[in-house]
């Protein structure tokens, strides 16, 4: 290429970029018709932009390449000429240093992502590998104090779904997924609950227990040698954690099938000692039962779609259809329901949330997020103590048989227990409570200088009905549909018998226990022992 032609390269890299005036373009075009050696250097730099643009392909092809340009154009004197940058390949091109830099760099990224290209190879055969399984079998056990105890194991059946079983404390889980439809079960609870399926292939609960997330993203690209497993030959893939005080090793054999893992952390003296261990079969028999949804005798199955999409416990707890309503620090309290019992016994169903201008102005509850979620507000009956003229005192005992909590909803279910002078047959309910504020409903009224609490004596008096429920009734109803709304709501707890505080002499408490965890008949048994108490 001629010195004039070198004048040229300018305008040849701003042609590539778009970047060339009109007038300019088709000058420089007249003259490419006319140079060979400008139109080639417009197709090498041409090509060499396509190259690098897919250097990862052709990564040998592009450093000898930019090698062999380097080497021969020591001797042509382009790069004594003052540099002017307007592109990669121009400036690569420009002396050999820079291009000798650039080819080690691009041999070096080429390398990094070969490598991890390769990583991610395996791991895409190893998952590939578990799709053809048509059962898979895992079991993991851990070491405590030196036993080996089984604490969790999976069945995958293909077409048939999967199950998960995990023992802890002397608790059993189980979950089964048919790929429409789950069931999750805890052993001793008389309820199961039924939801849409949330692993429909099953591969996601397989891949799991088979830690392929963490090998994915940790370690996949770490062989650290091999091992046989249960006769076969295994490459083990295995990385420590940054403060090389825990590992996990996994185990894949040569069909990229995962024959089990070990997790292990560095014991007092330094050395390795396992903790937890995986062992996995394929293509074995799987009983068919192990599938099927049938959790025992007396166990209720509760379709959670049915009662979602009602939406229950809104329509049970309805503003709209209660029996009473009073508004007080931006919340809502309200009595459901309310029923006349044998011996004076008073039921009741009562309830408080936040109004809409308070959710509008310091937004939703979300029970989802667990703690400090609970509500805006909640509630406590009070005695209704009362000195009558003749000097006899009267009250109720409240006591508290169930309670729910759900996105700022609070319900109580009640017994009101008479005390001291009472007539033989009462007309009325005399009804008390604190109410609180919470959260930032409490905040703001604080910040306001504001009422945030108050203990309402009376807050209101009904009318009790004229026919008697019975108190064993009363009790069946409330477990019954606190057993319907566990499932679906964040928190329902009924209360035991009061027992002895051991924290504190002379004191007792409550315990307080998911419905699904006590039988019905055992739950109304220590009902009637604590109003017996009372």
């Amino acid at each position: 290429m001629t010195i004039p032609c070198l004048e040229r390269e300018e305008q040849i890299s701003l042609s590539l970029s778009h970047d060339l005036p009109p007038e300019t373009q088709k000058e420089l075009n007249q003259h490419l018709s006319q140079c060979r050696a400008c139109s080639d250097y417009l197709h090498e730099i041409r090509e060499d932009d396509r190259l690098m643009a897919g250097f990862t392909d052709t990564l040998t092809a592009t450093v000898e390449r930019i090698e062999r340009k380097a080497l021969e154009s020591l001797g042509q004197g382009r790069s004594a000429r003052p540099a002017t940058i307007l592109s990669v390949p121009r400036l690569v091109l420009r002396n050999r240093f820079s291009r000798l830099a650039l080819a080690a760099s691009i041999a070096a990224i080429g390398l990094i992502s070969l490598f991890v290209r390769g990583s991610k190879d395996v791991y895409a055969q190893v998952f590939k590998a578990l799709e053809k399984a048509l059962t898979v079998h895992v079991t993991v056990k851990s070491n405590h104090d030196g036993q080996w105890q089984t604490e969790s194991e999976v069945w995958y059946a293909r077409g048939r779904g999967v199950v998960e079983q995990t023992m802890r404390n002397g608790e059993t889980r189980k979950r089964l997924d048919n790929g429409v439809n789950q069931w999750v079960y805890t052993s001793g609870s008389r309820s199961v609950m039924k939801t849409k399926s949330t692993d429909p292939s099953g591969m996601g609960v397989v891949a799991k227990i088979l830690n392929l997330r963490e090998f994915e993203k940790r370690f996949s690209e770490y062989c650290t040698g091999t091992k046989t497993v249960d006769g076969m030959a295994c490459k083990v893939y295995s990385k420590p954690n940054p403060e090389n005080t825990s590992r996990i090793e996994l185990w894949i054999d040569n069909d990229m099938l995962v024959r089990g893992w070990e997790k292990s952390q560095r014991n007092a003296g330094g050395e390795w000692q396992v903790s937890e261990s995986a062992a996995v079969e394929y293509n074995q028999p799987v009983e068919e039962t192990r599938f099927s949804p049938d959790f025992g005798p007396g166990v209720a199955v509760i379709d959670a779609a049915a009662i979602e999409g009602d939406k229950f416990w809104e329509k049970r707890f309805d503003l709209q259809n209660a029996l009473y309503t009073k508004e007080v620090f931006g919340l809502v309290f309200a009595v459901h329901q309310l029923k006349r019992c044998e011996g004076g016994l008073v039921f009741l169903i009562s309830s408080i949330r936040p109004t809409t201008e308070t959710i509008r102005e310091l937004g939703p509850i979300d029970s989802s997020r667990g703690a400090g979620s609970r509500g805006y507000g909640d509630f406590q009956l009070d005695s209704s103590w009362e000195r009558l003229p003749d000097g006899t005192e009267r009250s109720y005992q409240p006591w508290t048989l169930a309670e729910l909590n759900h996105n700022g909803l609070e319900v109580h279910w009640d017994i009101l227990i008479p005390k001291g002078s009472w007539p033989e047959k009462v007309n009325e309910c005399i009804l008390s409570a604190y109410i609180h504020t919470r959260s930032k409903l409490q905040e703001k009224l604080e910040k306001a200088e504001s009422e945030w609490w108050r203990r309402f004596r009376p807050l209101t008096i009904l009318p009790l009905p004229e026919t008697t429920t019975s108190l064993s009734d009363v009790i069946a109803s409330v477990y019954a549909e606190a057993l319907q709304l566990e499932p679906v709501v964040r928190e329902i707890l009924l209360s035991r018998a009061a027992k002895p505080d051991p924290r504190k002499e002379g004191s007792w408490s409550v315990p307080l226990v998911k419905p699904s965890q006590i039988p019905p008949d055992q739950y109304e048994s220590e009902c009637l022992q604590q109003l017996k108490h009372w």
